[in-house]
């Protein structure tokens, strides 16, 4: 059993798989806004996503579920497209784009549980 808490790959994360079957997902309204507004230009969104093509950035479990993802990917030659979607409901919560460069070096790792002894 995975214990309830936040997840995150620079600090560790439990082994998970994800599936290589496209799954449809809807985007909040919240998520078409940024994808027209994103400080990096305007994101196509996809209706289906397949989730294999991107990397685990965060996870978050909740009652022992998987509850939230945030997922990255390459979207063009210059900038990763990261999402946020919530499991259960294959909401996508919001969008945006990060530059390949971006590595987030200013992660505060006290806030994901970190790997067992």
């Amino acid at each position: 059993m995975i214990k309830d808490g936040l997840y995150h790959r620079d600090v560790w994360l439990p082994g998970l798989k994800l599936g290589s079957k496209p799954i449809k997902v809807n985007y909040t309204l919240h998520a078409q806004e940024a994808a027209l507004t994103d400080r990096l230009g305007k994101i196509e969104l996809n209706d289906y996503i397949i989730p294999v093509d991107f990397d685990i950035i965060e996870v978050e479990i909740k009652n022992s579920n998987l509850y939230k993802m945030v997922l990255r990917k390459s979207y063009n030659d210059t900038c990763d497209i990261t999402i946020v979607i919530q499991v259960d409901s294959l909401n996508v919560k919001t969008v945006w784009l990060n530059e390949k460069s971006d590595s987030h070096k200013t992660l505060n790792k006290s806030r994901y549980i970190q790997a067992p002894k």
